[in-house]
């Protein structure tokens, strides 16, 4: 993840980005300030880097069942020549509406 880190800071120094963290600090600014008062992100994180697939899956699952709005997006597969969206059979059609707004940016 360091790795990770240092290549997209590298490629994109204006991005508002930091590093591993747990998933509360990333979600919560005054937790995150509280235990990261260095950290130069403001508000909640809107996107999560996972180390592995399995993490990815853990935390997606429960930020799509625990969304006060019913709205998740993703996941998204990074490391091929173009993001692929992973789509789930549980998902209504309303959902993949979502994920071509997101794919068609």
């Amino acid at each position: 993840m360091r790795e990770t880190l240092e290549r997209v800071r590298e490629r994109a120094p204006d991005l508002m980005i930091d590093g591993e963290m747990h998933g509360d600090a990333a979600l919560v600014e005054s937790i995150r300030n509280d235990r990261m008062p260095d950290s130069p992100l403001k508000g909640a994180a809107n996107i999560l880097v996972m180390p592995n697939m399995e993490a990815a899956r853990i935390s997606y699952n429960l930020l799509r069942v625990s969304s006060s709005e019913g709205v998740t997006v993703g996941p998204v597969l990074m490391g091929v020549s173009k993001p692929v969206h992973v789509l789930n059979a549980d998902r209504l059609c309303t959902s993949y509406r979502e994920y071509g707004g997101v794919s068609g940016s």
